[in-house]
């Protein structure tokens, strides 16, 4: 990062390694089958596709390489994020390789990372727990945990400030029916033996939260660009009048101003990727990039299933279901009002200047 003009300029490209990792992402995707992901039903991930990401080294990119990972930066984590936006990949990445990861890096761990990087071990985290930890022994709970009814290791904070490691064995797990068929969330009763991993909990629940903002605004990314795609291919084939619709001039207009959409979630995802991996606190510009990212998700795919006409309502056709992604990725860590209020309070404004909505 250098500065020029008072202001920090982050170069947003992709290197020729990032390029090859997203091909390599989506040949992988590719082989392991159709999008349109699972539905619920399945608190465990496809091992197949699990395996898959691990032989080639994903589950391990924010890793560093002497505990068994990659040892690349945010960049790479969130090339692959919307890639498996893009297809609404149904594995755990974001609650394992990204919010557990960033939480156990930030507690200085050394047990766990090597195993998730492998794949041998899945793991999330909860940002507002209720937990004691008496002695050797957690009991509590936790509400909507990502993907917390599947992970072998649930992260908590106790009330003392420690970070705790608890095991599936002593957590009871109530999956819960959500708007997105194609994620899991789960209630949690702790009651069991649990291991203090650092005694800073509240800076690795912070470093997760950040991690959560920027992993849901790439992930929203992949998810709009679906949308944009599946759009646009459509209007070149239907036709109406005798004419493809994609020749008149509301579906012109509502497709570019859903190309403009993807393009600004697309920039500010990047820059909050590329903050981080500075090592500076992302905070701004993570709550800028999923109030941007994920807003803009819920528009382009709205404006998708416009575009498919009739098609897009039907339950057959996965328009609805990268709908429900979106709407579920913008209400899952705080609101886009929320963020907006936060980047301009940091901008020395009145949170009253946190206005704004996406349009396509």
């Amino acid at each position: 990062m250098s500065a020029a003009a008072g202001r920090a300029t982050v170069d947003l490209a992709l290197t020729e390694e990032q390029n090859a990792l997203r091909r390599g992402v989506q040949e992988l995707l590719r082989d392991q089958g159709p999008e349109q992901g699972q539905e619920q039903g399945q608190d465990r991930p496809d091992p197949t596709l699990w395996r898959a990401l691990a032989d080639m080294g994903a589950l391990g990119l924010a890793i560093p390489a002497k505990l068994g990972g990659a040892g690349a930066g945010w960049a790479e984590v969130g090339v692959v994020l919307e890639e498996l936006g893009r297809s609404l990949a149904c594995v755990p990445f974001l609650s394992s390789v990204l919010l557990a990861t960033t939480a156990l890096l930030a507690a200085g761990d050394r047990e766990h990372l090597p195993a998730i990087a492998s794949g041998a071990l899945t793991a999330t985290v909860s940002l507002d727990a209720r937990v004691e930890h008496d002695g050797n022994v957690a009991r509590g709970r936790a509400s909507m945990v990502l993907d917390g009814a599947g992970a072998d290791l649930v992260l908590v904070a106790n009330a003392d400030g420690e970070l705790l490691a608890v095991p599936s064995s002593s957590i009871v797990a109530t999956p819960l029916a959500t708007l997105d068929l194609t994620r899991r969330l789960a209630d949690l009763v702790i009651d069991g033996p649990a291991t203090v991993l650092s005694t800073a909990a509240p800076r690795c629940l912070h470093a997760a939260s950040q991690a959560l903002s920027i992993g849901l605004a790439a992930e929203s990314v992949g998810v709009a660009s679906w949308a944009l795609d599946t759009a646009v291919a459509y209007a070149k084939v239907r036709h109406q009048f005798g004419r493809p619709i994609g020749s008149f001039q509301a579906i012109k207009h509502r497709c570019a101003d859903m190309l403009v959409a993807v393009e600004a979630a697309r920039s500010v995802s990047t820059y909050a990727l590329r903050v981080a991996d500075t090592g500076e606190d992302p905070a701004t510009a993570a709550a800028m990039a999923q109030a941007c990212a994920t807003e803009n998700a819920v528009a382009v795919t709205a404006g998708c299933i416009q575009v498919l006409g009739g098609i897009g309502f039907t339950w057959e056709h996965p328009a609805h279901r990268y709908y429900r992604r979106a709407v579920s990725n913008q209400a899952l860590h705080g609101s886009p009002t929320e963020h907006r209020e936060t980047v301009a309070v940091a901008m020395g404004l009145p949170a009253a200047f946190a206005g704004g909505k996406a349009r396509p």
